[in-house]
Formats: C-alpha cells, sequence, structure tokens
C-alpha cells in the first residue's frame, strides 16, 4: 500500500509539474549568481520563488561566464540591491523582463558586450541609486521605458560608446542626484523629457559630444549642487531656463564651446558659492541678471574670451563671503553695482592678472566712482536720504535705465532727480504723502513704460510732466486727494496701455488731457467727486478696451468726446 501510495505521488508529480510552484517569497538572506547552471537551474532549486526578499548579485566566475538570465523569468521583485557585473559574455537582461521593482540599489556596471537594457522592460520602480557604469558597449537605454521613479541617485558613467538616454522617456522623479559623466559619446539627453524633479544634486562632467541639456527644461529647482564641467560640446544652458533655485553651489568649469549664461535667465539664487572658471569662449554673464544672492564665495577666473561681469549686477553683496577675479585677460569692465558695493564694504578679495579695467582692487573702485549713473536697470527710493545720496553719488546722471519707483512718506522733493531726461521703464510715484509738486521733474522727456500717481495726498500738480508726448505703458491716477488738475500731460497724444483715474477726490475735469488721440486698452474715470464733464477729451478718437465712467457724483456731462470703442463695451452710470 505504501509503495503504490509513493507511485501515485511520484506521478502525479511528473504529470503535472505546475502544481509544485506556488509564488512565494524567498532567500531572505540573497543569492550570489555566478555561473550559467546557476541561473539555468535556479527554478528547480527554488520553486515557486518569484520575490527574492534579499539581494541579487550576478557576476561571473572567471572561465564560467553568465551568458544569459532566461532561468530568472519568474522573477517579479527584489528586495535588496540587484547587482549585474562583470559579466563579459552577457549580451541581454532577457530574463528579468517580469521584475517590477528592486528596493534597493540596481547596479549595472562592467557587462562589456551588453548593448541595451532589454528584457528590463517592466521595471517600474528603483527604491536606491540606479548605477550603469563602465558598459563599453552600451549604445542607450531601451528597455527601461516602463521606469519612472528613482528613489536615490541616477548615475550614468564612463559607458564609452553610449550615444543618448532614449528608452528612458518615462522617470518624472529621481529622490537624491543626477550624476552624467565621462561619457564621451552622448550626444543628448533628451529622453529625460519627463523629468521634473531631482532630489539633491545635479552633475553632468566631461561629456565630450553633449551639445545641449534639453531634456531637464523640468527643473525649477536642485536643493543640492549643480555641477556643470568638461563638457567641450556645448554652446548654451537654454534648457535650464526654468531653472529658479539652487540649494548648494554652482560649478561651471571648461566648458570650453559655452558663449552664453542666457539659459540661466530665471535664477534667482544660489545656496552655495558661484565659481565659473575655464569657459573660453564666453563673453558676458548677462543671463544671471536675475541672480539675487549667493551663499559663499564668488570666483571668476580664467575665462579667457569674457569682457564685462554685466548681468551679475543684482547679487546682494551681502551674500558675497570672498570674491575673486584673476586670469581673464579680456575681462575689462567690472564696474557692476554688486562687486562696487562689495569692494566699498572691505570684505576679501583677491583680483589680479585681468584686462587694464579690471587689473586690482583700487582699479575697479576707481570705475565705480566714475559711472555717471548707477548700473542696475531699475531703481527705488524708499527715503529723502537715498534721494539725497543718489545725487551726490551720480550728478550727473540723465538716465535711469529701467524702472523709477518712488515711494516713502517722508520723501518731500526730488531735486535730485532734476538731471534725469529718460526713463527706460515705468515712473511710479507711491505714497509720497509729503510730495507736494513734481517740479524738479522739468527735465524729464521720454518714458519707455507708463504713470503710476497713487496715494500721494499732498501732490497738487503735474505741470513738469509736460516734455512727454508719448506713454507705452498704463496711466493711473489715483488717490491723489489734493490733485485738481490734469495739466502736465499736455502733450501726450497716445497711451499704449490702460488709462485709470480713481478716487481723486480734488479733480474737477480733464483738462490737461485736451491732446490724447488714442487709448490702447482701457479708459476708466470711477469715483472722482468732483468731475463735472468730459469736454477736455475731445480729440479722443479711439479706446481699444472698455470704457467705463462710473459714481462721478458731479459729472453731468460728457461733453463732445467722440469715443470709438474697438473691442469692448462702455458703461456710464452712477451720475447726478
Amino acid at each position: 500500500m505504501h509503495k503504490l501510495s509513493f507511485l501515485f505521488f511520484l506521478s502525479f508529480v511528473v504529470c503535472c509539474p505546475s502544481a509544485r510552484i506556488v509564488a512565494q517569497s524567498c532567500l531572505a538572506s540573497g543569492i550570489t549568481f555566478s555561473t550559467q547552471s546557476q541561473i539555468d537551474n535556479f527554478s528547480y532549486d527554488y520553486p515557486g520563488c518569484t520575490a527574492i526578499e534579499g539581494h541579487v548579485l550576478i557576476q561571473s566566475i572567471p572561465d564560467n561566464s553568465i551568458t544569459n538570465l532566461q532561468g530568472l523569468s519568474a522573477l517579479t521583485s527584489v528586495g535588496d540591491f540587484l547587482w549585474i557585473q562583470e559579466n563579459n559574455a552577457l549580451s541581454s537582461l532577457f530574463g528579468l523582463h517580469r521584475l517590477k521593482s528592486v528596493q534597493g540599489n540596481l547596479v549595472i556596471r562592467d557587462n562589456k558586450i551588453l548593448s541595451n537594457f532589454t528584457g528590463l522592460d517592466s521595471l517600474e520602480s528603483v527604491g536606491g541609486n540606479l548605477d550603469i557604469d563602465n558598459n563599453p558597449a552600451l549604445l542607450n537605454l531601451t528597455g527601461l521605458g516602463a521606469l519612472t521613479h528613482v528613489q536615490g541617485s541616477l548615475r550614468l558613467l564612463s559607458n564609452a560608446s553610449i550615444g543618448t538616454l532614449n528608452g528612458m522617456g518615462s522617470v518624472a522623479f529621481i529622490g537624491g542626484g543626477l550624476q552624467l559623466t565621462n561619457n564621451k559619446f552622448l550626444a543628448n539627453i533628451q529622453a529625460l523629457g519627463s523629468l521634473q524633479s531631482i532630489g539633491d544634486y545635479l552633475q553632468i562632467n566631461n561629456n565630450n559630444t553633449l551639445n545641449s541639456l534639453f531634456g531637464l527644461n523640468g527643473l525649477t529647482s536642485i536643493p543640492g549642487n549643480i555641477e556643470l564641467s568638461g563638457n567641450t560640446n556645448i554652446t548654451h544652458l537654454n534648457a535650464l531656463s526654468n531653472l529658479k533655485f539652487i540649494g548648494g553651489h554652482l560649478l561651471i568649469n571648461a566648458n570650453s564651446n559655452l558663449a552664453t549664461f542666457n539659459g540661466l535667465s530665471s535664477l534667482e539664487s544660489v545656496g552655495g558659492y558661484l565659481q565659473i572658471t575655464n569657459n573660453n569662449a564666453l563673453r558676458h554673464l548677462k543671463g544671471l541678471s536675475k541672480l539675487e544672492s549667493i551663499g559663499g564665495f564668488l570666483q571668476i577666473s580664467q575665462n579667457l574670451g569674457l569682457t564685462s561681469l554685466v548681468g551679475l549686477n543684482n547679487i546682494d553683496p551681502a551674500s558675497i563671503d570672498s570674491l575673486i577675479i584673476q586670469q581673464s585677460y579680456s575681462l575689462d569692465f567690472c564696474a557692476v553695482e554688486s562687486i562696487c558695493n562689495y569692494l566699498e564694504q572691505g570684505k576679501p578679495a583677491s583680483i589680479f592678472s585681468n584686462s587694464s579695467g579690471c587689473a586690482t582692487i583700487t582699479t575697479i573702485k576707481n570705475a565705480c566712482d566714475a559711472l555717471p549713473c548707477p548700473i542696475s536697470d531699475n531703481l527705488t527710493f524708499s527715503s529723502q536720504g537715498q534721494l539725497d545720496d543718489f545725487v551726490t553719488n551720480y550728478p550727473n546722471c540723465s538716465n535711469i535705465k529701467g524702472d523709477l519707483t518712488i515711494q516713502s512718506s517722508n520723501i518731500t522733493s526730488l531735486a535730485a532727480l532734476g538731471n534725469i531726461d529718460s526713463i527706460g521703464g515705468n515712473l511710479a510715484i507711491l505714497n509720497c504723502t509729503n510730495l507736494e509738486t513734481l517740479a524738479e521733474l522739468e527735465a524729464l522727456k521720454t518714458i519707455g513704460g507708463g504713470i503710476t500717481l497713487q496715494g500721494n495726498s499732498a501732490l497738487t500738480e503735474l505741470s513738469s510732466l509736460k516734455g512727454i508726448s508719448r506713454l507705452m505703458g498704463n496711466v493711473i491716477i489715483m488717490q491723489n486727494s489734493k490733485l485738481s488738475t490734469l495739466t502736465g500731460f499736455d502733450s501726450v497724444t497716445h497711451i499704449a496701455g490702460n488709462l485709470r483715474i480713481i478716487q481723486n477726490t480734488q479733480l474737477s475735469n480733464f483738462a490737461g488731457l485736451g491732446a490724447l488721440i488714442s487709448i490702447g486698452g482701457e479708459l476708466v474715470v470711477a469715483n472722482n467727486p468732483q468731475i463735472l464733464n468730459c469736454n477736455s477729451l475731445s480729440s479722443l478718437d479711439s479706446v481699444m478696451g472698455t470704457i467705463s465712467i462710473t459714481n462721478n457724483a458731479s459729472l453731468t456731462e460728457l461733453g463732445s468726446a467722440k469715443y470709438r470703442v474697438m473691442k469692448s463695451i462702455i458703461f456710464i452710470e452712477n451720475h447726478s
């Protein structure tokens, strides 16, 4: 009877082999495969094993090379690291085609004939680092199309033949850093176009064929360091145009064809040092004009074609620990505001072996003293003292390049601006509650933007603006409680933006706007209780936006104005 039972069991196992394979976790201590026979016998040695709890090491021993991984075809997950290394006869990773996750590091290195990663097509996540190192035949990353998350760092190092990262187009998140180093034929990284977040550093070094960083366009911040070094074919950084914040340092070194930093035009803050060295095609730094602070030393050295430091103007000198400007033999202009203010404070500086304009600390300080106007495009004055210092420091300044903003209750006079004849941007005079007149601005002839006069409760007249004929932005005249006339705008014929006249309690008419022909935006006249009529707008022919004339309690007639509304509706209501 016992013999019969045994024969029945044996025949059941032989005839129904699937009955003995039950999916299960196994190998909590991990496993090492060093021969092909171990790979081939895995499903027999560990029946039903689909989820290895520990690590997996696949590493051939000499004279017994692993040639394929088909014996691992049941494997769906690895609970620790997966290392595939030093397998000189392994040409494909097929056999891992059901593998969905690796909880630890995934390391693929030193596999001499492996040309792509076909076989990892089901892999969705790596819980640690993904290291791809020294696979000399690797051409691309085909096989990693399902991978969306790398919890650790992604490092691609010294793969002599790789040309693109194609096959890795779904990675949206890297929890650690991204490092691409010593891949001499890597031409582009556009396959990283889905990447939205890096949790640590960005290092792209010594990739001599790489011609751009397109693929990194989705990045807005890097919490760690950025190092771009030795990429001799890169000419621009346009792919980083959305980058605003760097938590660590920024090192840009030895990129011999890098000609411009314009791609860094959104960068506002660097948490560590800023080092720009050995970039011989670089001519200027204008792309850094939004950078306001760094957190360490500032070094500009051995950039043989660099001629000017314009672009560093807006860095807060208090955020610079020390300053190094040296061996940039064409560098002749260093008198930008941040550098001038830094040197004025007497903080540590090493400056030598540049062109004559930047030869020494003294040379640069003398150039700073001789500037006719501040280098900053936009100026803001928040006290009378700042205005008085301006005329002392820049007695011959006549042109403001950008916006001019004047805002403070203690400002009583604009005499310090008496030489200003042009403003490239907007003029805003805000909440200057003790400013009675703009008479000191009579030299002003050109404003490149608009005018905002708001909250100036002592202001009575605007006559000094009579030299201005066109305004290319908005005109806002609002909450100026003593302003009784708009005389001063007499020469203005065109306003490109909106005209808004709101809550000026003493304004009784539109005298001063008699020459106005067109408004490019809307016309709003609201809550001006003393306005009686609109007769002075008789020349106004076209308004491209809405006309809204509301809540002007004394308004009884619109006069003879012939408004031609191009795009919207006229609202006229709530008057006596």
